[in-house]
């Protein structure tokens, strides 16, 4: 009964149904890292598609689950692949900041989470292209959310 009713999650519209369907994939890590790049390209998109009060309540949601998905599923396998989709992520940033009303400090966290992930992933890396990404990002920072990537690039120094 427990798998049924998991299953019949997967039909959910929202980022319950969104996780599912990453986690029924969950094994396969193209398939994995393609409905994880769908998910991260629908930040930009879901502002048309959703009510808006519906998406304020579920942009912080969304990236929590995308993060989690990220570090449990594509990290262990491919540091390159989750630092490239980290990268995709915090590119959305300015999506996830006008679509998230007043839940910003939500958002502002789960791309605190995303830095802490990058970093992780970089140990993997090749410095110079990460931090080339890295500071890239930085610099094309309009919403002053990736503040917690110059720490990232700091650590990169030392």
């Amino acid at each position: 009964m427990l798998a049924t009713f998991i299953a019949s999650l997967a039909f959910d519209a929202g980022p319950i149904g969104e996780q599912v369907r990453t986690f029924i994939v969950g094994d396969n890590i193209s398939e994995t890292t393609a409905s994880l790049k769908e998910r991260i390209d629908a930040l930009r998109v879901s502002r048309q598609s959703h009510s808006r009060h519906r998406a304020h309540e579920e942009v912080g949601e969304r990236l929590d689950y995308i993060l989690c998905s990220i570090e449990t599923l594509v990290l262990p396998v491919s540091p390159a692949t989750a630092f490239e989709l980290l990268v995709l992520l915090i590119e959305r940033d300015g999506d996830a900041m006008e679509q998230c009303g007043d839940d910003d400090w939500s958002v502002q966290m789960k791309l605190k989470t995303a830095a802490r992930l990058v970093a992780t992933a970089m140990k993997s890396l090749p410095s110079r292209e990460a931090r080339q990404a890295l500071e890239r990002l930085v610099a094309e920072d309009g919403y002053g959310t990736r503040a917690p990537l110059v720490d990232v690039l700091a650590s990169l120094s030392r």
